[in-house]
């Protein structure tokens, strides 16, 4: 057999000087580590790629001498002593191996011709579009991913640029080729691309030399030795990134799977084992619990309270109520009639009682491409319940299984929930939206593809405060008793308006007029005074009784309507840092939202409350409530 070797293309007349900016799609916060990039992109080929049943991937990491790793190495240290006065970290032949091996099985592999060297749009060529493309893919659009740059997180992951794929389909057995992109770069004052492959070379369409893979059996066995490979002849594919950085480790590579990838793996479709020289561990929908509890404490506890939603929403029957988003304009929103007052009534009761709420939302996109010219009807879940310790507030949102971790709606602190987006029509919405890296959805890369595209795309992102705030006024209109105690904090710049006097009917011939009857008022119990950005509550009069508990509500004013139908968690939360609430002589027991409990331990107490925006006006209810009462309706 001839020598597999890596070889680089040398620069002719005409050819355009080029440096790979794929990197740089995948520098968000998201993916600002090598692991969580790879886990990313490589699980998310494997699960389009899957096959027969739960789709498995197999993370394995080791080193090997470099004697070892010789035979895969011929040609390549050229190209890359060319590069070592810009970096340090390029490895040199003498450097022992350390490696990634990310392997897959009940998967397809790389289907396609290996001896393609032209692009063909109607012929679909997996094979063809990993080892040969950049930016082309043939997705289709029910699948992940479709922008053609995934793939090359893992080269960006070695110190040399350089992967290597062992794919296995049933046209056509194992096979076995490298590439790598590297910089610009010259050799003997010869320039040459930043492309290079490893392989054997052919002569293919007519005379041009082609680097096409490795098929013989022994050579590809002595691979799979080298690198601890369990292929075989399983369809699949198995990458090695020979020089992985040393970012990587068993911690990252587990933390990274559990937090993009729990979803699938709680529904079954996902299995993955980490093994390496540090430890082993096999992430299942049974294992997957007790694989965070090794993690440590700071990504256990953020992620446990995700992942326990996730559970529930999967592992019972829930309470499900469709929820309409339609309007008349065609642009979708939530009215007062998207939820009928039964199911209004049911969704406050499981809420306030700890219960997890499933609520489904209808849908319409309208692509403006004639093939589907038609509107598509669809649908999105929310799975929602109340969290008094989620300060963040922050709501998630999964693809058909893949976490889009930079979503930003307003956030909805005391609360907890996941946005499904499983349905075809929205997951190909969704999916045209998104960014290289699969971390945001952004307005513009669906604006022309679909009719009211920016409209569609707000409504689902704000799909939970927005269901929310509907809840939330029919709370409050349902909460409409007046209390002798009730008061409030006024505008600063309107005054209240003044009563009309009433003057008693006169009497008719007979009649006598009413006596005067003194009735004696009862002294006011609390106390209010406004502050520049807040406000103080204290002891009424002397000789009123001592309120147990006090709730309390607020709200920024308003130029029509009721203040507090109009609260969004997006003005303030009392819960969260920036509102500093100080109590003396009492104790604030519940406060979430726009509202507060607090309890009365002395006759002489005080709450001042302050951090609200001093250029906004602030209303203030609250009403003592009977200990009877409070013991009962204390959260």
């Amino acid at each position: 057999m001839m020598q597999p070797r890596w070889t680089f293309r040398k620069y002719m007349p005409g050819d355009r000087a080029r440096n790979s900016q794929v990197e740089k799609f995948f520098k968000s916060d998201a993916v600002a580590s090598h692991p969580v990039a790879v886990v990313r992109e490589g699980i998310q080929n494997t699960l389009d790629a899957a096959d027969a049943g739960p789709a498995h991937v197999r993370l394995s990491m080791g080193t090997v001498a470099a004697s070892a790793a010789e035979p895969f190495t011929e040609g390549l240290f050229a190209h890359l002593d060319a590069l070592r006065s810009h970096s340090n970290s390029i490895p040199t032949p003498d450097s022992d191996v350390p490696y990634l091996a990310f392997e897959d099985f009940n998967t397809t592999g790389l289907r396609g011709n290996p001896r393609q060297w032209e692009p063909i749009d109607e012929t679909p060529n997996p094979f063809f579009n990993f080892f040969r493309g950049e930016g082309v893919s043939n997705k289709s659009d029910t699948q992940r991913g479709r922008h053609g740059v995934g793939k090359m997180v893992f080269s960006v992951a070695s110190r040399a640029r350089c992967i290597f794929g062992l794919t296995c389909t049933e046209e056509e057995g194992p096979l076995l080729m490298g590439t790598a992109t590297l910089p610009l770069h010259r050799i003997n004052g010869r320039s040459y691309h930043p492309d290079g492959w490893f392989g054997l070379q052919d002569v293919v369409g007519g005379g041009g030399q082609l680097t096409v893979p490795v098929t013989e059996r022994e050579y590809l066995n002595s691979f799979a030795d080298t690198f601890g490979l369990k292929r075989g002849t399983q369809n699949g594919l198995s990458i090695v990134v020979p020089w992985v950085d040393d970012t990587f480790d068993h911690q990252r590579l587990v933390a990274a799977v559990i937090e993009g990838y729990f979803w699938p793996i709680l529904q079954g479709d996902l299995t993955v084992s980490v093994e390496t020289t540090e430890d082993t561990s096999e992430i299942t929908s049974s294992t997957l619990a007790s694989e965070l509890g090794r993690l440590p404490d700071e990504t256990s506890s953020r992620l446990s309270p995700v992942i326990a939603l996730a559970e529930r929403a999967l592992g019972r029957e829930l309470h499900t109520v469709t929820c309409s988003g339609e309007s008349e304009r065609g642009k979708p929103k939530f009215t007062d009639e998207s939820l009928s007052d039964q199911d209004r009534e049911q969704l406050l009761e499981q809420l306030d009682s700890g219960e997890t709420v499933q609520i489904r939302v209808p849908l319409t996109v309208r692509p403006k491409s004639r093939q589907a010219a038609e509107a598509l009807s669809t649908f999105f879940d929310i799975f929602l319940c109340q969290d008094t310790s989620n300060d963040d507030g922050q709501i998630l949102f999964i693809r058909e299984g893949l976490i889009i971790s930079q979503t930003r709606p307003r956030r909805c602190p005391g609360y907890r929930g996941l946005v499904i987006a499983d349905d075809a029509p929205i997951a190909k919405f969704l999916g045209d939206a998104e960014n290289p890296a699969h971390t945001e959805w952004q307005k513009d890369n669906v604006k022309d593809l679909y009719t009211y595209a920016p409209g569609t795309l707000d409504f689902i992102v704000q799909s939970v405060p927005n269901l929310l705030r509907l809840l939330a006024s029919k709370k409050q209109e349902a909460n409409t008793s007046i209390f002798i105690d009730l008061f409030s904090v006024p505008s600063r710049e309107k005054d209240e308006p003044k009563s009309k006097s009433r003057k008693p009917k006169p009497k008719g011939p007979g009649e006598s007029a009413a006596p005067d009857i003194d009735v004696p008022r009862r002294p006011r119990r609390l106390s209010l005074e406004h502050r520049p950005n807040g406000f103080v509550i204290t002891r009424g009069a002397p000789e009123s009784d001592r309120p147990h508990q006090i709730d309390v509500r607020i709200a920024y004013e308003s130029r029509k309507g009721n203040p507090f139908k109009k609260y969004s968690p997006s003005d303030f939360d009392l819960a969260r840092p920036q509102i500093q609430i100080v109590p003396s002589g009492c104790r604030i027991v519940h406060r979430q939202g726009n509202r507060m409990r607090i309890e009365v331990d002395e006759d002489d107490f005080q709450v001042a409350v302050t951090g609200f925006d001093p250029n906004r006006d602030i209303r203030v209810d609250a009403r003592p409530m009977k200990a009877e009462v409070d013991d009962a309706a204390t959260v």
